[in-house]
């Protein structure tokens, strides 16, 4: 999720139309409503600084009986906190971003093409006054939501020995099914406890060191491996995220061009 939005920001950077813009930021969008926890954080949050600016807006001066300068002073210490308020509220760019996104559906694209592209066309830049200001809104509640992708993100690259999960291409892949570990497991997590992962291993090592036993049976191993990639395949459609021979002096290691 995380490398979503930072994929959605980049593209939002470096988009040529407004057009392409738009989409970024529908794509943005998209992914942080994703996160209902987040979202009513912000929804709380943004009913609290709208309560505090009701009664911002109720402390009148001449209540106090102020007048001249001492009134000039207290309204402009009373604009300085509505601006404050307004600045934290996150209810503001994300109302702004989520108006876009829906402005920009397809269905929709024909009826609001009059404020979404109000001084330019779809295959001209967003003017930078306008990409300097929803950067604003992006950056805003890419820092809030932090929190809370940190929580959920799951490694790029990893093999949980606990869970029997391999964490690859953003899926997790379940090894082990059951509460028994099965050869398969017991290979990755040999290979995983590695500190050099680009290495081949021998079967013969793994035996020895894994699974307490000579490697009079090199076809486990080797059946093991074909388990593992027909795990991979079946979640990602990559077919070669192990390499491994066969016979004695069989060995297995992790395709190098998944290690980059």
């Amino acid at each position: 999720m995380k490398k979503g939005l930072n994929n959605a920001i980049k593209k939002y950077q470096q988009s040529q139309t407004s057009l392409e813009a738009y989409q970024a930021i529908s794509d943005f969008v998209k992914i942080i409503m994703a996160v209902p926890e987040f979202i009513e954080q912000v929804e709380n949050e943004g009913e609290k600084i709208r309560l505090a600016q009701k009664e911002l807006n109720a402390d009148k001066g001449w209540n106090y009986g102020l007048k001249g300068k001492e009134l000039k002073q207290h309204n402009e210490r009373r604009a300085r906190k509505s601006e404050a308020l307004h600045q934290l509220d996150p209810m503001f760019p994300l109302q702004n971003l989520y108006s876009v996104h829906c402005g920009v559906q397809p269905k929709n694209i024909t009826d609001n093409s009059d404020w979404l592209f109000h001084r330019f066309s779809p295959d001209e830049p967003l003017p930078e006054a306008d990409k300097k200001e929803y950067q604003g809104f992006i950056d805003k509640l890419y820092k809030k939501i932090l929190p809370f992708l940190n929580k959920e993100e799951t490694p790029d690259f990893d093999f949980d020995f606990n869970k029997s999960l391999l964490y690859f291409q953003e899926k997790e892949i379940h090894i082990s099914l059951k509460n028994d570990k099965t050869n398969a497991h017991y290979i990755l997590e040999h290979i995983f406890k590695s500190k050099d992962l680009s290495q081949q291993f021998p079967f013969s090592e793994i035996a020895e060191d894994t699974f307490k036993e000579t490697n009079d049976n090199w076809r486990k191993y080797y059946r093991a491996c074909k388990d593992i990639n027909d795990k991979v395949y079946k979640a990602t459609k990559i077919d070669d995220f192990l390499e491994y021979s066969s016979g004695k002096t069989a060995w297995v290691k992790i395709n190098e061009k998944y290690l980059k």
